[in-house]
């Protein structure tokens, strides 16, 4: 799997929410599409990369916002209107901790910091913002 592939693969798990949390509140921003923006850190060769995501209404009303990825779990450790922290671990090969923090009801920002399970494969930070695009999702379903 190229880096870059790992890097989206990651990305997406960063971008889950737990179904089932007690006391996770919704995250206060538009549904609709976002065009999103993904900056690598610390991966030698990674290089930025846009991306799309749609978010229904009763996606963040069930807690299962931004989930593209049905081989990751997701662990909420906080909550809050404004901010989700928490982490993910996906097909059992890479782990990795999450914040999403809602900057108005129009953008957000994420960081996320993945690694192989067991500590076997290097560290690999991103940072990702994203802008509302609209309220339609049609062009926004990778």
């Amino acid at each position: 799997m190229s880096t870059s592939t790992r890097i989206r693969v990651a990305a997406a798990a960063a971008l889950m929410v737990a179904a089932g949390a007690t006391q996770a509140q919704a995250l206060a921003v538009k549904p609709g599409g976002r065009n999103l923006h993904v900056v690598p850190t610390g991966t030698p060769g990674a290089r930025p990369f846009d991306s799309k995501s749609c978010v229904t209404n009763e996606e963040l009303q069930s807690l299962r916002a931004f989930q593209k990825d049905d081989d990751c779990k997701d662990t909420i450790k906080s909550s809050t209107s404004s901010r989700w922290a928490g982490s993910a671990v996906c097909d059992g090969k890479m782990r990795g901790e999450f914040e999403i923090v809602a900057k108005g009801d129009d953008q957000i920002a994420m960081t996320l910091s993945m690694e192989g399970a067991g500590g076997k494969s290097a560290l690999r930070r991103m940072e990702m913002t994203g802008r509302w695009a609209g309220a339609s999702c049609k062009g926004f379903d990778d």
